[in-house]
């Protein structure tokens, strides 16, 4: 639709210009339509550029993509609410836990060889998992963090569309731009056959999607590092890491592909990060992220916050996407995250725990529980002519007319964008804001290899020669590059979360073209290495599939039954589909009602139907 307009304005605005000039008309008039012109067949040349933010009269609007709210009908829990621990005892109120670690009055398991958390795998829980923070709570925070733009976000849930306009409505009386999604988390609706065979793949388009309900076109890969299984696979490291040059397939599980259908991806998802340094445990290195790859060069491995490694992935076998980051705003923090800060506050807790003071109990517990706004955002490049909307602001997110901020340690200098921009030479240019000096930049190409830029002024930039180099066997060593820039957050940075980012988005060269339609067949692999090389994992997995197909059957056959059986007094699945399943002339007209009061599971009964 994009090119179709423009296509339109360059042929008005050559229309226009041969009428102008044919008249006679006044100069300035002639000078403005040959300037449409112009533009118009600038904007043509390669719609798929992120470029230009920052450039122009405008101004960058702080959003975010993913901001928790509270559900209608679905109450946030009493202060005083109290969960059992699935080793004896309970969470100390206001804790809301995870349902893994609650009892068994909480939720269900199963035995799920091979995947997350102990081989064993939830069926149900009936844990709150919504905002744990109210409304008002979460305007004041919005709004002291300077954020203009949010996509209001809920659990599983998708509001009808009058809820939702009323939510959008509640942002509109406050001065602020809102939108509506749903997290759409995929282990909810695995059936029961397939959960087994769910845990062992490696879902590359996310387990966790946030999926626009009203026009559909915002589908978000979610923190998606956060569970093992969906990690970028670590073949994709080892192909990287080979000593005569890389070997990445890009097959390797866990790369997004474009059959996913997603249009952005968390590179940044402060989720993570919280629960690893805010615990009370020194956090696992790996878990972390390291600063060092190997081979040097590269973009160290992700830690569970990132997945800039993943999102290469996804660019280098031809998948167009962009990167956003959030802080998962207002959702549960992590129940260890949740009892340290209850601990920072025990003495005002027990003091209105004893006074009986409800309102200064909700009100904590809205502290304690929840996930701070601002750790991770955008800043969306809004050009002086367009109008403060959501939907203004999501088609400059669909253009890819933003950056992406990662900021952890919320309080702390971020890297602040000036402009970012491509010239026509295809240098990329990152201008930075003053007081930067501590703000280095490198440029990231395929497969995440990394070319370190050196600093002009308040001016970062990055040619085509200088990261491509000369050109190798490989094709498509060089297809696209992207700008990324950090500064430490803290004295003594040894974790990736501990610097502060600013993402530019990816700008494509021209044989980006080659590299889509060289991976257009090409799928990626559901299952990691170590799962496709051990055949007991594999075995299983074929019989989960099969249990899959046969429940599939099972639940079509029950929907005819359904049907055919609307009126026929003291009709029960079971007996129906035994009875269909022992006929082939079974039809409605044939039946006598006194059958169907036989007990059911026993068979002598049963095949007088």
């Amino acid at each position: 639709m994009v090119g179709c307009q423009k296509q339109l304005l360059t042929g008005f605005a050559m229309m226009c210009c041969g009428m102008l000039v044919r008249s006679s008309c006044r100069a300035f008039l002639v000078a403005f339509c040959v300037t449409e012109l112009l533009r118009g067949v600038d904007s043509m040349r390669d719609e798929n550029r992120a470029t230009g933010i920052g450039v122009g009269p405008g101004r960058f609007v702080k959003s975010d993509l993913h901001v928790h709210v509270p559900v209608d009908g679905v109450d946030i829990p009493r202060a005083s609410t109290s969960y059992s621990r699935k080793e004896g005892g309970i969470f100390p109120a206001p804790v809301i836990p995870f349902s893994r670690v609650t009892g068994t009055d909480w939720h269900g398991e199963e035995n799920n060889p091979g995947g997350e958390f102990g081989g064993r795998i939830i069926t149900w829980d009936a844990v709150y998992d919504q905002s744990c923070s109210r409304w008002p709570k979460i305007f004041d925070d919005l709004k002291d963090q300077g954020f203009e733009f949010v996509v209001l976000t809920t659990h599983d849930i998708t509001p009808p569309e009058d809820k939702q306009q009323e939510m959008i409505e509640r942002c509109r009386n406050k001065n602020l731009a809102c939108y509506t999604a749903t997290e759409l988390r995929h282990e909810r609706d695995v059936l029961i056959g397939s959960r087994i065979q769910y845990a062992l793949r490696c879902d590359s388009g996310g387990a966790h999607i946030g999926w626009d309900p009203l026009n559909g076109w915002l589908k978000t890969i979610q923190h998606p590092n956060a569970l093992p299984s969906d990690r970028l696979d670590d073949e994709y490291y080892t192909h990287r890491a080979n000593s005569s040059g890389p070997t990445v397939t890009g097959q390797e599980a866990g790369t997004p592909s474009s059959k996913d259908d997603r249009t952005t991806i968390e590179i940044f998802a402060d989720w993570s990060a919280e629960a690893l340094d805010k615990s009370g445990v020194t956090p696992d290195g790996e878990l972390a992220g390291v600063l060092t790859s190997e081979p040097p060069g590269y973009t160290p491995k992700d830690g569970t916050a990132f997945a800039v490694n993943k999102w290469d992935a996804a660019l280098s076998r031809g998948f167009k996407i962009w990167g956003v980051a959030s802080g998962d705003s207002f959702a549960k923090s992590g129940q260890a995250v949740q009892e340290r800060r209850l601990e920072s506050l025990q003495a005002e807790w027990n003091a209105s725990v004893k006074a009986n003071n409800t309102k200064n109990m909700e009100t904590l517990a809205e502290f304690i529980r929840s996930k701070p706004v601002g750790a991770g955002y955008i800043q969306i490049w809004l050009p002086e002519e367009e109008e403060l909307s959501a939907w203004n602001l999501m088609d400059q997110v669909s253009k890819g007319q933003f950056y992406a901020v990662g900021n952890h340690h919320i309080g702390t200098s971020t890297v602040d964008i000036v402009s970012a921009q491509v010239s026509t030479d295809g240098t990329y240019t990152v201008k930075l804001a003053s007081g930067s000096h501590d703000v280095t930049c490198e440029a990231v190409t395929n497969h995440g290899r990394v070319v370190t830029l050196q600093q002009e002024g308040a001016d970062f930039s990055a040619s085509v020669g200088a990261v491509c180099g000369s050109a190798g066997e490989d094709p498509f060593h060089c297809a696209y590059f992207r700008i990324q820039c950090k500064r430490p957050a803290v004295a003594n940075p040894r974790y990736q979360y501990d610097f502060n980012y600013a993402w530019m988005q990816p700008h494509f060269l021209p044989n980006y073209v080659e590299l889509e339609r060289h991976f257009s067949d090409k799928p990626v692999h559901e299952f990691k290495a170590v799962v496709r090389k051990n055949k007991n994992a594999m075995q299983t997995i074929h019989n989960a599939m099969a249990k899959e197909v046969m429940q599939w059957e099972e639940a079509s056959e029950l929907e005819v039954m359904r049907t055919q059986c609307k009126s026929a007094e003291k009709c029960t699945a079971e007996v129906l589909k035994r009875a269909i399943q022992n006929s082939d002339q079974f039809s409605l007209e044939n039946w006598d009602s006194r059958l169907f009061e036989v007990e059911l599971g026993i068979d002598a009964d049963v095949d007088q139907v």
